[in-house]
């Protein structure tokens, strides 16, 4: 009928999207398409968002007898997760006075489903609560019925009676809530504790640590709505395992975008060595030839799978490397220059491993890259979730360098000789890693004699 919940982006493109699935609902046929806001240039919009980002979506016309419909409803009134949905966040509330109203109204307005307990019929009413997914009356003086909960359901005690806590705070200590906020002093919370330990009922550390009090963010606080938006603040804080500081002191990407797929390794080996005079791929130096030791070095770095791309010498460089466990590419096209070699190996990557999660693109002329580089690339990849982590050597960026999957179009859009160093250049969103180890690559017969010589 035309109405739409949610988004895909901050608000800048949900109107094409909508014309656009106005189109697959009239044809019945999916759609995918790319918003891509990363190059200089302006957006696909020509208004310079600058939002430095690439949206992937499909647009996919379905039934209300659809799987993908069950699957929805089964976790959100079911609480039965999938492949494809997680379950909403719950909330166990214990107090129906004034500042669970808004806690109730603003964990809602997250999609999160609030059950609120207390004794008193007068408070625990629809019309104070009409967001609340259940309202449950309990005895003043009886502990809670056993507590049933998993690892999305948290629990906040505002219920402001110090002897209902007594019920309450053991109960849900000896739960699998991930988060149990208390409101009061710190103080009170552990005279509560160490009474409550006087009869017998003592927790672990583990436990214990699930336990906030006062809960709450510091964010000064002091009205009921404050207090709840504080609130509700740490437990989003706590279920992603975030601090709770300022975004602008986090270090990499603001999101906790994790990748699923494996990291590809992508060796090009492919040139004529013009300017050498001889394959450079075969030169020798510590025992072995540039083209063994940097296949090697990928391996060795965890890189999974391995793709080495030739071309001007294929043979010699074939029996270099056929014990090791790594994929051989024959790239036709090598002379066209060295972004073919990458469109080819990239090609050979994706059909060996459908779901990569990034790519590290190496060559074989720079004999001291060691597994221990990539790495690093790597590993600032997985902290940072960055779309590109390049070397940086001589006051430049370039190879070794680290693509994620986001930027595979770009990669496959590459021409002419300059390889992966132009899409390094454009941008301004790089991680760069000093790598000194980079610096010396072997182009001339006498950068090749001083190799063979150290």
């Amino acid at each position: 009928n035309g109405d739409t919940f949610g988004t895909v982006s901050g608000g800048c493109l949900e109107a094409d999207v909508l014309e656009r699935a106005k189109k697959v609902l009239a044809s019945g046929e999916a759609e995918t398409f790319t918003y891509d806001t990363t190059g200089d240039e302006n957006s696909v919009f020509s208004m310079n968002m600058g939002c430095r980002g690439v949206i992937d979506i499909l647009l996919e016309p379905i039934g209300k007898d659809s799987d993908l419909i069950a699957k929805m409803r089964s976790a959100y009134y079911d609480r039965e997760a999938s492949d494809e949905f997680d379950v909403p966040v719950a909330v166990k509330l214990f107090g129906a006075g004034a500042d669970a109203v808004p806690f109730v109204r603003i964990a809602a307005e997250l999609g999160w489903q609030v059950t609120v307990h207390d004794h008193r019929p007068g408070f625990l009413t629809e019309e104070r609560f009409p967001d609340a997914r259940e309202l449950i009356l309990q005895n003043v003086d009886e502990p809670p019925a056993p507590i049933a909960a998993d690892d999305r359901t948290a629990a906040v005690i505002m219920t402001h009676n110090y002897q209902r806590d007594r019920f309450v705070l053991p109960a849900l200590l000896g739960s699998s809530v991930f988060y149990i906020g208390a409101l009061g002093p710190k103080r009170r919370t552990e005279q509560l504790l160490e009474e409550i330990a006087e009869q017998g009922q003592t927790f672990n550390d583990d436990q214990l640590a699930r336990l906030f009090a006062p809960a709450g963010l510091d964010i000064g606080a002091d009205t009921p709505e404050g207090i709840a938006l504080s609130i509700i603040g740490e437990i989003q804080s706590v279920l992603r395992s975030r601090n709770g500081g300022h975004l602008r002191n986090r270090q990499g990407s603001i999101y906790d975008r994790k990748y699923t797929g494996k990291i590809g390794g992508l060796l090009l080996a492919a040139g004529g060595s013009s300017r050498l005079g001889r394959p450079k791929q075969l030169v020798q130096f510590q025992g072995k030839t540039l083209i063994r030791r940097a296949a090697e070095t990928l391996v060795d770095s965890s890189c999974d799978p391995v793709v080495v791309v030739l071309g001007a010498e294929i043979d010699g460089s074939t029996s270099e490397i056929a014990d090791l466990p790594v994929k051989s590419c024959i790239n036709q096209d090598w002379q066209t220059g060295m972004s073919s070699s990458i469109k080819a190996g990239l090609k050979e990557l994706l059909e060996l491993e459908p779901n990569l999660a990034a790519v590290v693109i190496t060559l074989c002329d720079q004999p001291h890259i060691a597994s221990g580089d990539i790495a690093l690339l790597i590993a600032e990849f997985q902290i940072t979730n960055a779309s590109i982590v390049a070397a940086s050597y001589s006051g430049t960026s370039g190879v070794p360098a680290l693509f994620s999957s986001q930027l595979f179009h770009k990669l496959f859009e590459l021409d002419g000789d300059a390889g992966a160093r132009n899409l390094i250049r454009q941008r301004d969103d790089i991680m760069a890693i000093e790598m000194e180890s980079a610096r010396i690559d072997i182009d001339t017969v006498y950068e090749a004699l001083n190799l063979t010589n150290t």
